[in-house]
């Protein structure tokens, strides 16, 4: 899944090393950012806190793209 469609390159090149059928999808902008009435700013600094206190997570954010 990606908030933009994959190219044909990427779609060949993870057909290629898997026997399994895959899919690839594209997830609305709306449902892939994060909701406007989020406080993003605050958001940042609890994530620099869990960062400083070596609490392991999968940094969602990164996926956020645009933020």
């Amino acid at each position: 899944m990606n908030d933009e469609p994959f190219d044909q390159a990427f779609i060949d090149g993870v057909k290629s090393i898997t026997r399994s059928q895959v899919y690839f999808h594209v997830i609305p902008k709306e449902h892939w950012s994060y909701p406007s009435w989020i406080n993003q700013t605050y958001a940042a600094e609890e994530r620099q806190k869990m960062v400083n206190e070596n609490v392991i997570c999968t940094p969602l954010h990164l996926f956020l793209r645009g933020h």
